[in-house]
């Protein structure tokens, strides 16, 4: 090519607007995939602006929550850190300006390690965020509500909710505290000790979250998340909302101190279950050790046998050699 036509050539292609070069095309910024009324693109920002931060009581059995493998069953692929999301619209009360949007974030695991054990274990937290409308910009959203999911639907719940001005995160992710083995989430470590689910949340360290990943909805799910329907689990039993009238009213009485536990069981049941929990774990324990005391038993008895057995056959080859010398010399004599 001559320089000249090369350098024709190079301005025409200067001067073509930008319609017309070839790119990759962005994402609709209004695209709405699980059909709830939200873009996609806000769920997500809402999602990592007010994930929480975990931290992971000491003695973990499981590692950290799992990502799961796309499909219709809750397969693991990595115990990694994956937090998983949901994000619906909620409906104001009349006296709430703006628009209210609920925040699901599932932790969730390969298996719990209680007693007894079981495969698979789904538990949650949960924020109602509140901002003048959907078009609002990321730092106009506002967290108006915490809610911890603690052994929640059994006789030991001890799920609760507070306000999020009470947990300190008004514009980002609440500290939440999970119990090892069990996987009960608390907004304040205090309250580990005080059901009857045997948790325990010493010594916990932040987790390390390696993604967060839209769930979507039940019947619209995103990103390969066609397990959430799945039999083997609860989940999909927790993608409700968490604060109905009853709890946001409760929850307004209440103001800014306090926490507020969001299932009442009359007075005693917990301590008295935990009381019973306590005694059975003493009385495996105690058999435990029984069983190991006779174990140790048997094998000491065992061995003295042996050792006894040991000693009276050297004894009687002893013997029937002296016996046998002494014939053979009378018979010598003879």
């Amino acid at each position: 090519m001559k320089p000249a036509t090369l350098a024709l050539w190079l301005c025409v292609a200067i001067a073509l607007p930008a319609s017309a070069q070839t790119l990759a095309p962005s994402p609709d910024p209004r695209l709405d995939l699980d059909r709830d009324g939200i873009a996609d693109s806000l769920e997500q920002v809402l999602l990592e602006r007010f994930l929480p931060q975990f931290r992971i009581s000491a003695g973990e059995c499981d590692v950290a929550p799992a990502l799961f493998r796309p499909g219709r069953e809750p397969i693991v692929e990595h115990r990694d850190g994956t937090i998983y999301g949901q994000v619906f619209p909620r409906t104001p009360h009349s006296t709430d300006a703006g628009s209210l949007i609920e925040l699901h974030f599932y932790h969730l695991w390969q298996k719990d390690c209680g007693k007894p054990s079981h495969p698979l274990d789904a538990e949650h937290v949960s924020v109602l965020v509140r901002a003048g409308s959907t078009e609002a910009g990321l730092n106009d959203w506002k967290a108006l509500y915490w809610f911890a999911s603690a052994h929640q639907g059994t006789l030991c719940d001890k799920s609760h909710a507070a306000s999020a001005s009470k947990v300190q995160a008004i514009d980002s992710g609440a500290v939440v505290t999970i119990s090892a083995g069990k996987h009960a989430s608390y907004l304040e470590p205090v309250l580990c000790d005080q059901g009857c689910g045997a948790d325990r949340c010493d010594d916990s360290s932040p987790l390390q979250v390696a993604r967060v990943i839209n769930l979507g909805e039940p019947g619209h799910p995103l990103n390969g998340s066609e397990w959430t329907d799945s039999q083997r689990w609860l989940l999909r039993q927790k993608m409700n909302s968490e604060f109905p009238d009853e709890v946001l009213a409760a929850l307004q009485a209440q103001g800014s101190d306090g926490v507020l536990l969001t299932r009442s069981l009359p007075r005693g049941t917990q301590q008295t279950i935990k009381t019973a929990g306590t005694t059975a774990n003493a009385l495996t324990a105690a058999s435990d050790a029984t069983c190991h005391a006779l174990d140790t038993s048997d094998q000491h008895t065992a061995n003295a046998l042996d050792a006894s057995a040991h000693v009276v056959g050297n004894a009687l080859q002893k013997a029937a050699s002296s016996t046998g010398r002494f014939l053979r010399s009378g018979k010598s004599r003879d």
